[in-house]
């Protein structure tokens, strides 16, 4: 991944949250392959025209 990304960071996070996963019934880990296919996806699609 440090091919494709940088750096990562967050502007806010309030006191009370621990975990993403907490808030959803299921929420599994994505695979390093799964991010990516679909950065790789994403990568190749066309931008809207405005």
């Amino acid at each position: 991944m440090g091919r494709c990304v940088k750096g990562f960071g967050y502007s806010y996070s309030p006191q009370s949250f621990y975990a993403v996963g907490l808030w959803y019934d299921k929420f599994d880990q994505t695979t390093d392959q799964e991010v990516r296919d679909l950065m790789e996806r994403a990568a190749s699609q066309q931008p809207a025209r405005a």
